[in-house]
């Protein structure tokens, strides 16, 4: 199986181990209502998501022309090249589809297809030329939509679209090099020996993903607990695992107000009174 730089060891596997685990942890409070309609949270900070976005792009030019192992080999420029071109093509085909779908240009969406053409071509990106990487980009724009809806349909809670991202776009990735590749690939050269390889291996990757979860997920619930408490996911993970707050505008996204949080009972520290000190009034000579 041609797996250049890991859409298939890294990014499917991970993507269906983490679907797994969702699907046995169970979703968040009032995610999904009784008639099976989702509820969407807000994000907590859009341009900082956009800002993460954009360093993982520029560290995947690392992750896959680095995965040459060699400074000076010379298709480090077009694998370099084929991975921003699909990472641009999916963002673009993931806003395009969303202002189609839902009459807005969804900007979590946006970075999500970015993410998923970066997730794509990460398995051919040095087997590929540079319209295979637009296509595949593009494809896989498209694809995360659909497999985010997919997901919330199934009921599983992913907060951020891991599992569309990097599960369902790192199978595709994978199979896209047997249909893209430049000297095996069906689309290219009508060698269907690729593809079957390539198909064959994805399945294995999901299987292996999917009992890994499981697995991860049981040996939790037996030893250290996999779910938070009612009461601390009511508060927050940050306020009852850190004693504070991860943003200072979180009556923006509560009903509660934040001085409903009680820092000395949700950490058990207790602070001690501040000590008046007496003013000693000085009589005039």
């Amino acid at each position: 199986m041609k797996d250049f730089a890991g859409s298939a060891a890294i990014h499917a596997l991970g993507g269906f181990i983490a679907f797994a685990i969702a699907k046995i942890l169970g979703p968040r409070k009032g995610r999904f209502n009784s008639d099976g309609s989702t509820n969407v949270f807000a994000p907590s900070n859009i341009p900082l998501a956009s800002s993460g976005a954009f360093i993982l792009w520029f560290g995947w030019f690392a992750f896959n022309a680095g995965s040459t192992l060699d400074a000076s080999n010379t298709s480090l420029a077009s694998i370099a090249l084929n991975t921003l071109l699909a990472g641009a093509s999916g963002g673009t085909a993931a806003l395009f589809m969303t202002l189609k779908k839902f009459g807005k240009a969804d900007p979590s969406m946006t970075i999500n297809g970015v993410l998923a053409g970066l997730v794509a071509i990460t398995a051919g990106c040095a087997f590929v030329s540079q319209w295979s990487a637009i296509i595949i980009g593009v494809t896989s724009g498209v694809i995360v939509i659909y497999a985010t809806l997919l997901v919330d349909n199934l009921k599983v809670d992913d907060p951020v679209g891991a599992v569309a991202v990097h599960g369902f776009n790192g199978v595709f990735g994978t199979i896209a090099v047997g249909l893209f590749d430049s000297s095996q690939g069906l689309f290219t050269t009508g060698d269907f020996s690729l593809i079957k390889v390539q198909l064959l291996g994805s399945i294995v990757v999901v299987v292996w993903g999917l009992i890994g979860g499981i697995f991860i997920a049981k040996v939790c619930q037996v030893t250290v607990g996999l779910r938070a408490s009612e009461q601390e996911e009511e508060e927050g993970l940050d306020m009852s695992y850190h004693g504070i707050p991860a943003y200072n505008e979180i009556e923006r996204f509560t009903d509660l107000p934040t001085n409903l949080y009680d820092f000395e009972e949700t950490t058990g520290i207790i602070i001690a009174p501040a000590k008046n000190k007496k003013s000693v009034n000085k009589t005039p000579v």
